[in-house]
């Protein structure tokens, strides 16, 4: 069951396999290193079961990696140096100490504070000066080297490290609770993606641009957000309990600080989330209660791909319904292709994001001829041919032409809303009306904005 979970990653998103094998192998590890028998037999097979596990996770998805050609690497020099970049320059640390300081807040007290702990402990005080000072002198190299890091602007990659470098002995510790070695993993394990992307990105299309470390960020960083969440969730109610019974002057100014970043973290879900809906619909705030994602159409409205075309969604809801409600099996439904056009004389990109478009297939999951990443996701000469004929099955005014490649495309519905208006030719979109009179379409669903053919033939 474990090799099947993580397995599925690599077919889901591939970027988290390698983030998720290692708190895979290092469960295993941890909890054959805590077991009362532990030793280098046993530390041995926990290591051979994290590899088979991670053998086998690749096996059972063997067919997806038979036909999966990574749009990664490229350039020259060995392998490493193929697939990885080193990154010049640290993220703005300000920004970066915005997203990641409550965890580096919570972390760097719960194991400051455990390693303290230990430290008083009777059987610590018992093994004596003798084991003390090679920790010490540990504690100084690590603290010179983290100073170094961060005089050679790396300051991001050095606070990272403090808590990282604090954990390791707490997942050692036999002593220690599982849940708290559990927390010390994930803990670790957050904090070195963190630090790890600050140091390499992985090379993909993006290569040579401004955004070459974009995936890398914002892919590996959600597992990292989740990893340091579970472990400072954990950490936290220690923390609180701990501080609670702890003397007037230390206690009080750490929970006010751990409130206030608490609190602030809190603020985006309220005031940031309504900020960029009235960013992109300042004219129409969506209704409250409800978990229908559809919900805000009813009433938003929003300009592309310039001011004066002011696009209301509301058509494009009761449609979308419709087909939920009565379109079974998996048909083509042919909507706009994403995109450059022509609108108003000005060369424009049509997308899912501003635009608004493949709202057919990303709301109702029925297939389209295109999704917004194909080139990112598969080979250019897969992809050409295909986006080539979508945009001629909009734009053709040969009514057998148009015959041909509803054939070629599979299509099974055809979907003319306000967007597909607003990009093709009023002639090109009148064949559908010709190929319903004559049979060949049937109109299966119309408003104000859409108009839904069924094909028939």
């Amino acid at each position: 069951m474990v090799a099947l979970a993580l397995g599925s990653l690599g077919a889901i998103n591939t970027w988290d396999l390698p983030t998720y094998a290692l708190l895979v192998g290092g469960a295993m590890l941890l909890a054959a290193w805590r077991a009362p028998a532990s030793g280098i037999p046993m530390l041995a097979g926990a290591a051979l079961s994290a590899v088979a596990a991670l053998a086998l996770s690749v096996a059972a998805y063997l067919p997806f990696y038979l036909n999966y050609q990574a749009q990664v690497g490229g350039g020259e020099g060995n392998v490493i140096a193929r697939f990885l970049g080193l990154v010049e320059t640290s993220s703005p640390f300000s920004k970066w100490l915005l997203i990641w300081g409550l965890f580096l807040f919570i972390g760097i007290s719960y194991t400051a504070m455990a390693l303290l702990k230990r430290g008083r402990s009777a059987e610590r005080a018992e093994m004596g000066q003798r084991r003390a000072r090679p920790w010490l002198f540990v504690a100084l190299l690590a603290g010179g080297a983290l100073a170094v890091l961060a005089a050679l602007g790396r300051p991001t990659v050095a606070l990272a490290a403090l808590p990282l470098l604090l954990a390791l002995p707490l997942i050692v510790d036999r002593r220690a609770e599982p849940g708290s070695a559990f927390a010390a993993l994930l803990l670790a394990l957050g904090l070195a993606v963190v630090a790890g992307i600050e140091v390499v990105y992985l090379r993909d299309f993006l290569e040579g641009g401004d955004w070459r470390r974009m995936n890398t960020l914002f892919k590996f960083s959600v597992p990292a957000w989740l990893f340091l969440g579970l472990a400072s969730s954990y950490m936290l109610a220690r923390l609180w309990r701990l501080t609670s019974s702890a003397p007037a002057w230390l206690g009080v100014p750490w929970q006010a600080a751990a409130g206030f970043l608490l609190a602030g973290s809190l603020v985006f879900l309220f005031v940031g989330v309504r900020a960029r809906v009235e960013d992109r619909f300042p004219n129409g705030s969506p209704p409250l209660g409800t978990l229908d994602a559809t919900a805000y159409m009813d009433t938003a409205e929003y300009t592309w791909p310039n001011g004066e075309r002011v696009l209301r969604p509301a058509g494009d809801r009761a449609a979308l319904k419709w087909l939920l409600e009565n379109v079974s099996g998996a048909p083509v439904v042919a909507e706009a292709p994403a995109g450059g056009y022509a609108v108003d004389g000005e060369e424009v990109g049509f997308d899912y994001y501003r635009a608004g478009g493949l709202r057919v297939a990303s709301i109702t999951g029925l297939p389209t001829f295109l999704g917004q990443h194909q080139y990112e996701q598969r080979p250019g000469e897969q992809i050409g041919p295909r986006a080539s004929a979508a945009r001629a099955f909009w734009t053709t005014t040969d009514i057998a032409e148009a015959r041909r490649l509803m054939r070629e495309l599979r299509v099974g519905y055809v979907y003319v809303g306000q967007l597909e208006r607003l990009l093709f030719d009023a002639d090109a979109l009148r064949k559908f009306d010709i190929l319903a009179e004559a049979g060949e379409l049937r109109v299966v669903y119309q408003n104000d904005d859409v108009t839904i053919y069924e094909v028939t033939s």
